[in-house]
């Protein structure tokens, strides 16, 4: 679950010429209650059932605990964090404006 604004907020935060670092940890610290009152209003007015949902969960899990730490560290290793930022930035741009034109 997220705001889903993580890639707008780093990367303005790498354009104001903050530390790789600390960007990531702005969008974050950023989402965090967007998070939870996103959660809370999921639980309140929707049905929250942990079945439905599931698949999911073990795709993230495996991801974020065994293969995405391992490429972060490979990207901050050779300091391509900021090329990969931008190039991850532009593609978003791109769907989403070719998203708006072709529908």
């Amino acid at each position: 679950m997220g705001g889903g604004f993580g890639p707008i907020i780093v990367s303005g935060q790498i354009i104001l010429d903050h530390d790789v670092r600390q960007s990531v940890s702005i969008g974050d610290i950023a989402e965090i209650p967007v998070c939870i009152i996103g959660l809370l209003t999921f639980a309140v007015l929707g049905s929250l059932s942990p079945l439905i949902n599931l698949p999911y969960c073990n795709y993230s899990s495996v991801y974020t605990s065994l293969i995405g730490p391992h490429i972060t560290r490979m990207i901050g290793q050779k300091n391509y964090a900021e090329k990969v930022i931008g190039l991850v930035s532009l593609i978003l741009g791109f769907t989403i404006i070719l998203k708006i034109i072709f529908g």
